[in-house]
């Protein structure tokens, strides 16, 4: 009698808690990704950072200078990507979209986009751009004597369109005001650049990341060509390579 009351009593202890835990991972289980996370899928990508590795001055407002680096910070206005809600699609999307399926590349999210039918991408929109280059300064020498030509740092506010090639090439076509900084005063001018980036990063693995918590900074690299016309100074055009990290 005793055995059978421990029973009873075990059996009942059971009938709850294990009731109880599969209430609780179901409820986890039907949770859609939250509007944070919806924000920073549709956000993420948009600010962006140039490290100017190398530019080349030629032309022959660029004849006195030798290389330049330096560093240009962006944002794009509108969204990164758009999430679209309905029944998952099966298998991958369009060109300019991502699906579940696709995300799970990557590794398991779950049910995280169980009630998401695709992630559309941006592919143009409009953009803005600060920065600044330091171009400095050749040696020259003849006969006895060497000369030594100043540098200059030329900084610009562009504005410009970006486009997208494919998921993870893109070119921008910018312009805008300039101002250089000699040694021995300063000048006005104006710019423009045409140039494109390759992200190692696939949108697809972005929204993984997200999801997942772990949302990082995106490497791509960069080619542009530069031209800056000053005041004073001759045209300076510059072809240039760049570090871009997205965030």
């Amino acid at each position: 009698m005793k055995l059978l009351n421990h029973s009873i009593t075990v059996l009942f202890f059971v009938s709850i808690i294990f009731p109880a835990k599969s209430q609780i991972v179901d409820k986890e289980v039907i949770n859609p990704i939250s509007a944070l996370t919806r924000e920073q899928i549709e956000n993420t990508g948009r600010t962006n950072i140039d490290a100017i590795l190398a530019a080349v001055p030629m032309g022959k407002g660029g004849e006195n200078f030798s290389y330049g680096f330096g560093i240009n910070g962006q944002r794009n206005f509108g969204r990164s990507m758009v999430i679209i809600d309905g029944q998952p699609l099966d298998g991958g999307g369009s060109r300019f979209s991502i699906t579940k399926s696709e995300v799970e590349k990557y590794g398991n999210i779950g049910p995280a986009l169980d009630d998401i039918k695709e992630i559309q991408i941006i592919k143009s929109g409009f953009t803005a751009e600060f920065g600044g280059v330091h171009y400095l300064g050749k040696s020259e020498t003849v006969g006895n004597y060497t000369y030594e030509y100043d540098g200059v740092t030329i900084l610009h506010g562009f504005g410009g369109y970006r486009g997208m090639f494919c998921e993870r090439a893109d070119f921008q076509l910018e312009a805008g005001p300039a101002f250089a900084i000699f040694p021995n005063g300063n000048e006005f001018g104006f710019g423009a650049s045409i140039g494109g980036y390759y992200n190692f990063t696939h949108p697809a693995q972005r929204v993984y990341n997200i999801i997942t918590g772990t949302k990082k900074a995106e490497l791509s690299v960069g080619v542009s060509l530069d031209f800056y016309k000053l005041n004073e100074v001759d045209a300076i055009i510059a072809p240039t390579a760049k570090l871009n990290f997205r965030f």
